[in-house]
């Protein structure tokens, strides 16, 4: 499952969110890969809450399965409760949202809430506790002008289970738990499934057709090396055993077009010519196909078993088949 945070400024709340974040997905046994928005970067809660920003965001991250919208409460001044609310009315199946109450820096305070001097029901209702109780905390500790002034080193506290956290927050990153897998359905619109065909032709190539299209005349032309396997069978190999939704095929079942990224590769050169295609997503060329699939998911405890067990060396040996004619035969080791 893929996370992405949104805060209203990740330059320093990132360091608070994340780890917490990622804390209630381990908590829940639900294996997440957590990141936090910076592109755009924002810089306000008025960006943060503004409707076509979030429906900006979602759209260019098709990938995501669940957007946090992590923001300041800030005793609601500015009616952040109610705009929260509305923004996630607008994306039900992909955003949830959690305001920190009255600001993010509390999670990290109430780490080191017997530290502090007073009651911790004081800290929590102070509308501007990061001048009141962070920064003299921070001060204190010589922490100013490390990673994060602060933030960082404060969190480094945070124990698992994050419960104990969580107890003494009401209102806070535990409402994250409702939209996990384990306890909600996944009722997410998806794509058919992607069926594939591999040809291998005279031309050393490999296109991975529809079962409804014409082998002959594929959509998509993939390289291949010598008589090895093609590397995107691999990959789909790869993927589809480990339950990866956001590996090669993923992207491709998203609308991402390889035979463009091929091609830019190519002309780009190098042994880096494939960066960003990985976490920066910013250099994908997605062709004008419908998006909003999440890839190939896998569907039984076999399928999500490593490849390996499954079919020993398959993958290591030569592309035996004919030009021209469905492939591979994979050969097995010998004993």
């Amino acid at each position: 499952m893929r996370v992405l945070i949104i805060p209203e400024d990740p330059t320093l709340d990132r360091h608070v969110l994340q780890p917490i974040i990622e804390g209630v997905f381990d908590d829940l046994s639900r294996p997440a890969r957590v990141d936090v928005l910076t592109d755009p970067h924002l810089h306000s809660i008025s960006q943060a809450l503004n409707p076509t920003t979030i429906s900006d965001i979602i759209a260019d991250n098709p990938m995501i399965d669940l957007f946090v919208l992590a923001i300041d409460r800030d005793c609601d001044r500015e009616g952040a409760t109610e705009k929260a609310n509305t923004r996630v009315a607008e994306h039900p199946t992909k955003l949830v949202a959690v305001l920190a109450w009255q600001e993010v820096e509390v999670w990290a305070l109430a780490l080191h809430r017997e530290k502090l001097g007073v009651s911790w029901s004081q800290v929590r209702a102070d509308c501007d506790p990061k001048e009141a109780y962070w920064d003299p905390f921070i001060t204190q500790n010589g922490w100013l002008s490390t990673v994060g002034k602060g933030r960082k080193k404060a969190m480094r506290a945070l124990r698992r289970p994050v419960g104990g956290l969580l107890s003494v927050c009401p209102g806070s990153p535990s409402s994250v738990s409702a939209c996990a897998p384990s306890s909600a359905p996944d009722t997410r619109p998806r794509a058919p499934p992607m069926e594939l065909r591999l040809v291998r032709t005279p031309a050393s190539t490999t296109a991975p057709t529809s079962a409804s299209d014409d082998a002959a005349d594929p959509k998509l032309d993939l390289p291949v090396l010598g008589v090895m396997l093609p590397h995107d069978l691999v990959h789909l190999l790869v993927e589809v055993g480990f339950g990866i939704q956001d590996g090669f095929w993923g992207r491709v079942a998203a609308g991402l077009d390889p035979a463009k990224i091929n091609a830019e590769a190519e002309a780009r050169g190098g042994k880096d010519k494939y960066a960003g295609f990985g976490a920066d997503r910013s250099g994908l060329l997605l062709p004008s196909t419908p998006r909003g699939s999440s890839g190939p998911r896998s569907t039984s405890a076999a399928a999500r078993s490593p490849p390996r067990s499954r079919c020993g060396r398959c993958g290591t040996g030569p592309w035996s088949s004919p030009p021209s004619e469905p492939g591979p035969t994979w050969p097995r080791p010998s004993g």
